[in-house]
């Protein structure tokens, strides 16, 4: 029986073979990572993220995503959302420290 792969799967598999195309690459990962960047900042805020903030994310970790040696990538979707949080969270924390600094700023 013949094993259906996924187009993230296949992907990987040109990726690693130095074939895949910049752009295929974005296309397959940007909605999980866009939902993954929501949540890393909402996790953070506690409040709905602004769209610039998630797109800024996303940004971000679709470059560290590329530098990453695919000969080590499990999942690319995975790998892909794990990296897209773990920015969403920095994000989050980046705007508490700013808020913080406006309030600090408004009471002096």
């Amino acid at each position: 029986m013949e094993q259906v792969g996924t187009e993230g799967e296949e992907l990987l598999d040109a990726w690693r073979q130095g074939r895949a195309e910049r752009r295929d690459l974005y296309q397959v990962v940007q909605a999980p990572m866009r939902q993954a960047a929501r949540q890393g900042i909402g996790s953070i805020t506690a409040s709905r993220p602004d769209p610039q903030d998630v797109e800024n994310t996303v940004y971000d970790a679709f470059i560290e995503l590329e530098q990453k040696d695919p000969a080590r990538v499990v999942s690319l979707v995975g790998l892909a959302k794990k990296m897209a949080f773990r920015r969403g969270q920095d994000a989050g924390r980046k705007i508490i420290r700013e808020r913080e600094q406006m309030n600090k700023m408004a009471i002096d």
